[in-house]
């Protein structure tokens, strides 16, 4: 599932829940997914939305201090604040803002969306909001099958998150593939036998792993995502 996709729904949701006009964007230009969402996926739904962005400015991944991009943003007076950036450096944004009376609605990316953002940003955490295509609130249970599983074998203070569950998933589909393409395994059929996944991913539909997952025409992968928002220190659906 490509990134506009996942997020067009959930920004639309943030814009109407909030009646937001302008926007200041705050992005890791270091990290190449927060710059994609930053620069390009962000701006080109706000756009399509009639939103304003008011100031673009930049930080990089070991910032730690970011009282000069909060006091830029302050100064832009916008309605609400997008942070392009992993967990911990969204984190730091966002009780940054709070720090210098910023209480404005808050929007981020997929990375966002852990129990870590939630912890390092504390308070400042709640009303954010994100989508994902792995969620940890997911009543499936083969979700929460996955998540007791993965507790027990790593210890049940270390969490699952999205890139977590979509090397399963990768996993799933490609066990799934060996076990029904018929493949020789010999070293001679090697290259065939390499031609003969890749076609079964290409035309793979409806195949159930955390998710149920379709790849379309355009190689893309179709499944499961959710907008959700942080109420009472947890990632919820946000509506």
């Amino acid at each position: 599932m490509t990134s506009d996709k996942i997020n067009d729904p959930v920004m639309k949701a943030w814009v109407r829940d909030h009646n937001i006009k302008s926007v200041v964007v705050l992005t890791d230009i270091k990290s190449k997914v927060s710059e994609t969402y930053g620069k390009t996926v962000a701006p080109a739904i706000l756009k399509k939305l009639g939103i304003q962005i008011k100031e673009d400015i930049d930080f990089v991944t070991e910032d730690v201090d970011f009282s000069a991009q909060v006091t830029k943003a302050k100064a832009a007076n916008p309605d609400g604040l997008v942070l392009a950036g992993e967990y911990a450096p969204a984190a730091n944004l966002a009780r940054e803002a709070a720090k210098q009376g910023l209480k404005l609605p808050l929007i981020g990316d997929v990375p966002i969306v852990t129990d870590q953002y939630i912890k390092l940003a504390g308070q400042a955490a709640e009303g954010t909001y994100a989508s994902t295509d792995f969620w940890m609130g997911n009543p499936d249970p083969r979700v929460q099958r996955f998540i007791a599983d993965f507790k027990k074998q790593f210890g049940k203070d270390v969490l699952p998150h999205t890139t977590t569950a979509g090397m399963h998933n990768t996993l799933l589909v490609t066990q799934h593939l060996i076990e029904t393409l018929k493949l020789s395994g010999k070293p001679e059929d090697l290259q065939k036998d390499r031609e003969k996944i890749r076609d079964g991913w290409a035309n793979l539909k409806d195949f159930q792993a955390l998710s149920k997952i379709s790849i379309n025409d355009d190689g893309e992968a179709l499944m499961d995502y959710w907008g959700l928002v942080v109420r009472d220190g947890k990632w919820t659906k946000a509506n």
